[in-house]
């Protein structure tokens, strides 16, 4: 998390800074001695490894404040200054603008996408093809010139960019064959989180997509539940289940059927119950509480992003459906959980964990 944040500092202090000096941060005019060939590592280019105290200072020239440095074992001060001086280059590159004096780009047929490495380096995705194309190479040697990496790749980000966004308009029925979501990330092809991640699962997704024209090679298929997701989700339900605090708790009669469950929970404190729109059910098997098996595609945590308050001493209906995420309840006992907290979240300090928890049964 820490990461992502550090991340979207950096680009939003900065894009428009580059936008405007993007031509002014060091740029050497190409002079054709450099190599046109992808090494054993699928790569071309030089990573020029500097001081911290060389990017503190390399920093201050291109007018950064003391104050903006981050300080963190996580990020260093060359990677800050990486990331500053290529953010401007990677908006030019993917839009097809040229950075360099000839006036030259990668022409789209070889283009396969960029990212900003672990260090901050720009790295560009080329098509080996690209490296024939006199005014691509042109464009790759300006590039190289300036410190970006170039690695080697199978897709242009056209084929993917197509790949996705068929997808998405099959999205009415991606669920129905495991899907859970889909994107794509670092590497040259589009990530699909599959759920159950199983072999049997696995023939389904690659039928569906071989049905709808798609080449296999475009997708890398992953789980879309994690072992760190499924003992969250386990050590949530023991929460739970020990949980012996009567803050929020269940009044009147609950109302249930295979589907659905219609419930009044009170806040029995002065404090208002604030809660997302995550829920959770729970079924007691051989002597345990164990979470009940989400339904093909269904089990990635997709949630809406909505905050709802319960307030101090109020008494509210809710009616909640099941059949999305698990389809029919079979008989047996079950336990319903919704977790919150008192007050306004603080991001600075641990929150307590506040538990609306009730048992049901479907018969």
């Amino acid at each position: 998390m820490t990461k992502k944040y550090i991340g979207i500092t950096i680009i939003t202090i900065f894009t428009f800074i580059l936008a405007a000096c993007v031509h002014e941060s060091g740029y050497k005019p190409a002079d054709g001695t450099i190599p046109l060939a992808f090494n054993e590592s699928g790569e071309i280019g030089e990573r020029t490894i500097i001081s911290e105290e060389e990017a503190r200072e390399r920093l201050l020239e291109m007018g950064w404040m003391e104050d903006w440095f981050i300080i963190s074992d996580e990020i260093t001060l060359q990677n800050q200054y990486n990331q500053s001086r290529f953010l401007g280059y990677a908006h030019y590159i993917h839009e097809g603008t040229p950075i360099g004096e000839s006036g030259e780009v990668i022409a789209p047929q070889y283009f396969g996408g960029l990212k900003l490495d672990h260090m901050g380096f720009l790295v560009v995705s080329l098509l080996p093809a690209g490296l024939d194309d006199p005014p691509t190479a042109t464009a790759v040697r300006e590039m190289l010139a300036m410190g970006i990496i170039f690695r080697e790749v199978e897709f242009t980000q056209q084929n993917l960019t197509s790949s996705h966004d068929r997808l998405f308009a099959l999205s009415d029925y991606t669920t129905a064959v495991g899907i859970s979501g889909w994107g794509q990330g670092a590497e040259n092809a589009i990530t699909i989180y599959l759920h159950p991640y199983t072999d049997e699962q696995r023939v389904i997704l690659n039928e569906f997509l071989l049905k709808n024209g798609f080449d296999l090679a475009h997708f890398i298929v992953a789980p879309a539940i994690s072992d760190a997701m499924r003992d969250f989700r386990s050590n949530l339900i023991a929460q739970a289940a020990a949980n012996t605090a009567n803050y929020i708790v269940l009044v009147g009669e609950v109302e249930v059927s295979r589907t659905e469950v219609i419930f009044s929970l009170e806040n029995t404190t002065d404090m208002e119950f604030n809660h997302g729109s995550q829920w959770d059910l729970a079924q007691y098997e051989n002597g345990e509480w164990v979470g009940v098996t989400h339904l093909p595609g269904r089990g990635g945590g997709a949630w809406t992003d909505e905050l709802w308050t319960l307030f101090a001493g109020e008494t509210r209906e809710y009616r909640q459906s099941f059949e999305w995420h698990f389809g029919a309840l079979l008989p047996g006992r079950y336990m319903f959980i919704r977790e919150g907290w008192f007050g306004r979240w603080d991001w600075d300090t641990e929150q307590e964990r506040i538990f609306a928890v009730f048992e049901f049964v479907v018969i």
